[in-house]
């Protein structure tokens, strides 16, 4: 006759139990007849599966325990099943089956139960029990924290250790750990040989304990932690994190063109999707391609527009032929052109070099090379004449008209360039409006047009200065 672990550690902990159906109400009182109308009140609106109803109560010694009731209509003659979870209580193997029964339903999405009731349960069951050690569970991890109630209640071997050390997931998915050893007598021996505890405290997760599963994900997963536990100095890691890990580590210590970078691996904290650090992958990659530009590693809600930019330029450096000798022949037309003792307005020389102004400005100018280089519209840049070759602010013109001015990271410029892009238009003979300027692309414009309503017009906006400009132009315009 084959056994299961659990009927194993049962046996070796001599766990015989009392069944649920001979717990002693004088000791355990059970609901009275206002909860009891209450439940089956509740489980007639929904008679579809079952109904869980928790309770916390006091027994005869002032001592607390758990008091769970399952109204189930697959139960005949019963109505409902009732469970105490309380220290050194231990069920019989028939009352263990069913409550693990119905624990694993609620984890697969089933049963009914009052959501908002069940989070106040667990906020007063975890300041009601600390011994169970009992982490901030939400009805969204409802199984998890009834089995963490459950096992840590009563000497019930290694599951007890693994929830009494803070090791909740790795307890609740113990039946899938690969050859886990029921005589463990620590955490660190689950495996049958020394695992360190940090390295268990950072699997324990959901999205991580299947590290445990299988014999190559646990040699992964301890060869990272070898190569790379003196980097990390908290064992709460973000998925993120322990995926760059695990990149490095596959990769023989090198990701993204380097080794191990703590700028990296710090972006990643708080990040829990693989695909973060396939883009930061992408960046590093990138920016060896494009040396002598001093480029900071972006945040993670940047990376992507980052790497576009860069890989884009890569692009055009390398290619686009026909892109970048058009941008060349526009770099020709001189109506575009004029400079005073300040700035001076150019167009651009190549693709590449539009490419490199969208890195500089941190910018989509990238996407405008195509339209430009056939002139269905045309990009310029503005600089100051003490340094030509720095990049200051990007113009668009479309239709003779001046359609977008932006500095850095679409900001707007001060007001003594706006005034040189007005003496600008006004040499060209090109429509200028700062008002419009000011709101392109944004809320801001729609609200401006459609219903005449200026939020603009406080300093959260716009400094003072930039909306005296634009009610001064508005006046002198008529």
């Amino acid at each position: 006759m084959l056994f299961t672990n659990r009927e194993c550690e049962r046996t070796l902990y001599d766990i015989q139990g009392t069944a649920n159906s001979n717990y002693n109400e004088c000791e355990f009182p059970q609901a009275d007849a206002e909860e009891m109308n209450y439940m089956e009140c509740e489980f007639s609106n929904d008679p579809e599966g079952f109904c869980l109803f928790l309770f916390l109560r006091t027994d005869v010694e002032e001592k607390n325990y758990v008091d769970i009731y399952v109204w189930d209509c697959m139960l005949y003659p019963e109505i409902y099943h009732r469970f105490v979870i309380a220290n050194g209580v231990k069920p019989d193997p028939d009352t263990e089956k069913r409550l693990l029964y119905y624990i694993r339903e609620i984890y697969k999405g089933n049963g009914n139960y009052n959501k908002y009731y069940i989070n106040e349960f667990l906020a007063k069951a975890k300041d009601t029990f600390p011994e169970w050690h009992l982490e901030d569970y939400s009805y969204m991890y409802l199984a998890e924290a009834l089995s963490n109630m459950y096992f840590a209640s009563f000497r019930s071997g290694i599951r007890e250790l693994l929830y009494k050390s803070e090791l909740n997931h790795i307890g609740f998915n113990l039946d899938a750990v690969y050859e886990y050893d029921v005589l463990a007598s620590s955490p660190e021996w689950l495996l049958g040989k020394r695992v360190p505890l940090k390295l268990l405290r950072i699997l324990n997760k959901p999205s991580l304990v299947y590290y445990l599963y299988a014999q190559d994900t646990i040699d992964v997963a301890i060869g990272i932690y070898e190569a790379y536990s003196d980097y990390v100095t908290d064992d709460k890691l973000s998925d993120a994190q322990f995926e760059y890990l695990e990149r490095l580590y596959m990769c023989g210590g090198v990701y993204g063109g380097k080794g191990f970078s703590r700028a990296v691996f710090n972006k990643l904290a708080g990040e829990n999707c693989a695909d973060i650090v396939d883009l930061y992958g992408r960046f590093l990659e990138a920016k060896r391609e494009v040396e002598g530009i001093g480029i900071r590693l972006p945040q993670p809600e940047n990376v992507e527009d980052e790497t576009i930019r860069l890989e884009t330029y890569i692009d055009y450096r390398n290619g686009r032929a026909y892109e970048n000798s058009m941008v060349s022949i526009r770099a020709a037309e001189a109506e575009f052109e004029y400079e005073d003792n300040q700035y001076l307005v150019r167009l651009p020389k190549s693709g590449e070099e539009m490419c490199m102004e969208a890195i500089k400005q941190h910018n989509c100018l990238g996407e405008y090379v195509y339209r430009h280089a056939i002139g269905k519209t045309t990009i310029v840049f503005l600089r100051k004449k003490s340094r030509p070759d720095k990049s200051y602010v990007t113009m668009e013109i479309s239709e003779n008209e001046i359609v977008q001015v932006f500095k850095q990271c679409n900001q707007y410029p001060d007001c003594a360039t706006y005034s040189f892009i007005e003496r600008y238009a006004e040499i060209k003979g090109f429509d200028y409006n700062p008002h419009r300027l000011i709101r392109t692309n944004s809320w801001i414009d729609f609200l401006y047009d459609a219903f005449g309503i200026d939020v603009c017009d406080t300093p959260v906006e716009l400094d003072k200065y930039l909306l005296e400009y634009d009610k001064k132009h508005s006046k002198k315009v008529g």
